[in-house]
């Protein structure tokens, strides 16, 4: 559309300017004796030589310009559209990160992962990225989150937040309040979500030169407790917290570049460059 637009505009500029120079010419060769620019007799549809020129002048700087900001409108598209493909490529990376990172660790169907953006000047999370095997699960819901709010406020506040054996939202109402005193949910939106789970983990990815928070990986799970890779049993508490740690470190690096990509200003290319040189 906005291709369409530009080539409208550039077609009006030339009949434009056109026009203009054909006004001129036509004017030479009809009027049998020149007359002086500084005359001040009519010549046609009562102009002067003098206010004709003028005219034709604005005509064809008009039309210049018209030129000179299309020209700047297709680099800044273009540069534009090179950010567009990169950003997509990094969010691409991050999101098969966080498949791989599904599979390694054993989750099913009942389970889920996802990684939250902190925009710290709107105080909300973004859902960047999210995966699961059930697609009920995989879906984005609100796609926006308040800062206050769940377990990703407790992980941004004490680095990382755990819960297990969560009660049953077959009792929805004892459901409810728990998550709501424990986890910071509001009561609407724990009656509300598809995914009510009974175990949930989340860790918190800093930037390492201001210690802002970049992000949250978190997982879920409706089971009582996450499953080990390759059996039944119930992981301890702290291996999942060296499972997420360990998935963090990895995410940060592109984490980083898309952030700064997509034009955060939290991030700068000393943070990227520190976040390269540690092999993050």
């Amino acid at each position: 559309m906005l291709k369409n637009a530009w080539q409208h505009c550039k077609l009006s500029a030339a009949l434009v300017g056109g026009t203009g120079l054909a006004i001129v010419s036509l004017i030479s060769w009809t009027c049998d004796n020149p007359i002086p620019i500084s005359a001040g007799k009519t010549v046609l549809w009562d102009f002067c030589w003098q206010q004709l020129v003028r005219v034709s002048l604005f005509i064809f700087s008009f039309y210049f310009l018209i030129l000179a900001v299309r020209q700047q409108y297709q680099k800044t598209l273009s540069s534009a559209q090179d950010s567009i493909n990169l950003e997509k490529e990094y969010r691409d990376i991050l999101e098969t990160e966080l498949i791989a990172f599904f599979e390694n660790f054993g989750l099913s169907t009942s389970d889920r992962v996802s990684l939250y953006k902190h925009e710290s000047q709107l105080r909300h999370f973004r859902l960047l990225a999210r995966h699961s095997d059930n697609p009920i699960y995989k879906q984005t819901g609100r796609g926006m989150y308040p800062d206050s709010e769940g377990c990703i406020s407790l992980a941004m506040e004490n680095d990382y937040s755990y819960f297990d054996n969560i009660i049953s939202p077959n009792d929805i109402n004892t459901y409810t309040v728990y998550m709501n005193q424990n986890c910071r949910m509001p009561i609407d939106v724990v009656k509300s979500i598809r995914m009510k789970p009974r175990a949930i983990a989340a860790i918190s990815i800093r930037n390492r030169n201001n210690h802002d928070v970049l992000a949250i990986l978190v997982i879920e799970s409706i089971n009582e407790m996450f499953n080990s890779v390759g059996d039944n049993n119930a992981v301890e508490a702290n291996k999942v917290r060296e499972r997420l740690d360990r998935q963090a470190n990895r995410l940060s690096h592109h984490l980083l570049r898309y952030i700064r990509i997509a034009g955060d200003s939290n991030v700068n290319a000393v943070d990227l460059n520190n976040a390269i040189e540690r092999g993050m």
